[in-house]
């Protein structure tokens, strides 16, 4: 199963920067990272980008909350874009442990991914993954 949609579409408010990577930049070795992604975030694109995060985010749930299957789950279209958006603008981490926080739901693949680390690789629930997602959180972003 791929993890990275091979098209994505982002809203006509999507900043230009999120699309000024090279084509198919992910589906080299390099990671969920755009090599050339180095913009500053502003008030604005903050923003914009939590626009766009809670409009995948809605989509997402909207169409598979009731699914038990995670692999559906993850390999809905909107849940690739969040981490084909989350490869381009590192803030994306924050805000899926923000909505980790506020809505438990299955982020753990996306986070791991985007963050080449794995705290709840143990957990047996996922309530304990839920909770060592947050720790990691707190203890990273002291």
């Amino acid at each position: 199963m791929a993890l990275i949609a091979d098209r994505i579409e982002y809203p006509e408010t999507t900043p230009a920067y999120y699309q000024s990577c090279p084509e198919n930049w992910w589906k080299r070795d390099e990671g969920f990272r755009c090599p050339e992604q180095s913009f500053p975030i502003t008030k604005e694109t903050q923003s914009q980008l939590e626009m766009i995060f809670n409009g995948l985010v809605k989509k997402w749930k909207a169409e598979t909350g009731g699914s038990s299957l995670t692999t559906r789950r993850y390999a809905h279209p909107s849940y690739q874009s969040i981490l084909v958006l989350g490869g381009k603008e590192p803030e994306v981490v924050k805000l899926i442990l923000k909505e980790l926080q506020r809505s438990p739901d299955m982020w753990f693949e996306a986070l791991r991914h985007l963050t080449n680390e794995n705290p709840a690789k143990d957990a047996k629930s996922f309530e304990l993954s839920t909770k060592a997602w947050l720790k990691w959180d707190r203890e990273k972003h002291k």
